[in-house]
């Protein structure tokens, strides 16, 4: 049996990305029937760490700043005393960090091509579009490296997802990250749920994620629109199976987007997304509309309501994303890391 120890934290200022793909991992690794899974956190909302509880990962909390010396010396005894495996995702995680860590267990990385200063780990994960071999092989020389959409990670629930709804071209879902650090979400399902007379009118879905510090403030402002909201939604894969478009982050949702085989219109709102969205625009999988400072929420409504007037285009960008990511990755990654923490292999 072999343990897993993840560190990553999730909160309005992150969000909640890192401890969502994260969660998908622990499922593959319990789907291998490896051994037991514990996260450890600064930081996690309430919300999400009941939904890690009930998929049986344990969670641990360890004391801030996230990345600092108190947080390494707190994971480093978790490690010692409960890990073969530990998987590190957080872009404050440094060098030192994951040296330290992996003196104690195998370890993996998940990075999304922002850092610059290198890696020290057993494995590297970058799951997104782009990632390249040019990029990594000098900044982990030592590290096996898991790099593209063959390793995107998404959670069980995609995995025996209902096919896609018939399509009806007036329904959007609107999913600007767990924690809508650009605070676009009311803007963008009023502009979309409010229309002029010679517009047909559109069915707006808005998730608010559970990391969202103005999830009430958002519901209620909205109350007076037909925008139906749902928070801390535990039922992506149909929320996108009955939409005929998104309206997202260019984050993790996208691999889960393109999965699903639905067209989106991109946002993106931190710096490492710039890539995702730009390499999903070029692949014909998504549009990107480029960062959110530089929008408004008219032009995220006006760009929704053009491609919901593409049936074409619809179709041909559905076809593509899907063929992207086969929803295999999550058991990839397991079974690598798995490999690489098994007594033999150390």
């Amino acid at each position: 049996m072999s343990r897993l120890l993840i560190r990553a934290d999730a909160g309005p200022a992150i969000g909640a990305g890192h401890v969502m793909r994260c969660l998908a991992l622990a499922e593959a690794w319990q789907r291998a029937q490896a051994g037991p899974v514990t996260l450890a956190a600064v930081d996690l909302p309430p919300a999400l760490g009941q939904r890690l509880r009930e998929a049986g990962v344990e969670l641990a909390s360890v004391p801030g700043p996230a990345g600092g010396a108190a947080d390494l010396r707190a994971t480093s005894e978790l490690a010692r005393s409960s890990a073969d495996a530990c998987v590190i995702d957080g872009y404050v995680f440094d060098r030192g960090f994951q040296h330290a860590l992996r003196q104690l267990a195998t370890t993996l990385v998940v990075d999304d091509g922002h850092r610059v200063d290198g890696f020290d780990c057993d494995l590297l994960l970058d799951q997104n579009l782009g990632a390249s071999e040019a990029w990594y092989a000098p900044l982990a020389p030592d590290a096996e490296r898991l790099l593209g959409t063959r390793y995107a990670l998404l959670r069980h629930e995609f995995l025996d997802a209902a096919p896609p709804a018939a399509r009806t071209g007036r329904r959007v879902l609107v999913t600007l990250g767990g924690s809508d650090p650009a605070g676009l979400s009311e803007a963008t399902a009023r502009a979309l749920a409010e229309h002029a007379a010679d517009e047909p009118p559109v069915d707006v879905t808005l998730v608010l994620g559970g990391s969202n510090p103005r999830a009430d403030a958002v519901a209620s402002a909205l109350a007076d629109l037909p925008v139906t909201i749902h928070r801390d939604a535990r039922n992506m894969p149909e929320l996108m199976a009955h939409a005929d478009i998104a309206v997202a982050a260019a984050g993790s949702t996208c691999w889960e987007l393109c999965h699903s085989g639905l067209p989106a219109v991109l946002v993106v709102v931190a710096d490492n997304q710039r890539d995702i969205a730009a390499n999903l625009d070029a692949a014909g999988a998504a549009i990107s509309l480029g960062w959110h400072a530089d929008l408004d929420a008219a032009a995220l409504a006006a760009a929704a309501r053009r491609l919901l007037a593409a049936p074409a285009d619809r179709a041909a960008m559905a076809k593509t994303a899907r063929a992207l990511v086969d929803g295999q990755g999550a058991d990839r990654v397991a079974r690598r890391l798995l490999a690489r923490a098994a007594p033999s292999s150390r």
